[in-house]
C-alpha cells in the first residue's frame, strides 16, 4: 500500500512511501522507478524531498525517520524516536528535519551531524505532522546548559 506520494520541487521526479518497508524514487515523465531506498524494517509513512531536491527524508514505524541521497539511494542519517515515527520535513535551507512521533513528542535535528538539537514535549497524544515555516532561524541553544550561544 502507497501511504504517501510527493513530487520534487522542480517536477521531475516524486518518491512515494509504502508498506513494504521502502520509498521509491520515480521518473515524473516517463513513471520509471529509478531508486528504491531500503533500509527501514517498518512501513514507510511520509515522504519528502530536500528543498535542493538532492535528498529525501522518510519516517517509518520502525522508530526511525532516514535522510537518502537521491543519487546513490544510500542512507545518510537516521534519527530515532521511543515509537513510530509519523513524519519528516526539511527546513527551507534543507539543513535540518524536524520529525513527529507516536511518542508525543517533535524533534529537531542537524542533518550534517545527526545530532538532536530540540526536543518539544507535553503532547498528550500523538504528534502526526509537523513542519518548519517560510522563514527559519536554525537552533542557538545548548544541550548542556540550555543557554543561548553568542
Amino acid at each position: 500500500v502507497v501511504r504517501a506520494a510527493v513530487f520534487s520541487r522542480e517536477g521531475f521526479h516524486f518518491a512515494t512511501a509504502s508498506s513494504d518497508r521502502t520509498a521509491m524514487v520515480w521518473n515524473a515523465r516517463t513513471g520509471e522507478c529509478l531508486r528504491t531506498l531500503a533500509g527501514h524494517t517498518g512501513e514507510v509513512c511520509s515522504v519528502v524531498f530536500s528543498p535542493d531536491g538532492s535528498q529525501i527524508a522518510t519516517a517509518s514505524a520502525d522508530c526511525t525517520a532516514r535522510v537518502w541521497s537521491v543519487a546513490t539511494g544510500v542512507s545518510v542519517a537516521c534519527f530515532g524516536h521511543r515509537w513510530g515515527v509519523t513524519s519528516a520535513n526539511f527546513s527551507p535551507d534543507g539543513c535540518w528535519v524536524v520529525t513527529t512521533a507516536e511518542d508525543r513528542t517533535v524533534l529537531i535535528w542537524d542533518v550534517a551531524t545527526g545530532e538532536c538539537t530540540h526536543v518539544l514535549e507535553g503532547h498528550d497524544s500523538p504528534v502526526v505532522e509537523a513542519s518548519f515555516g517560510g522563514f527559519w532561524i536554525p537552533p542557538t541553544i545548548s544541550h548542556r546548559n540550555d543557554l543561548v550561544q553568542p
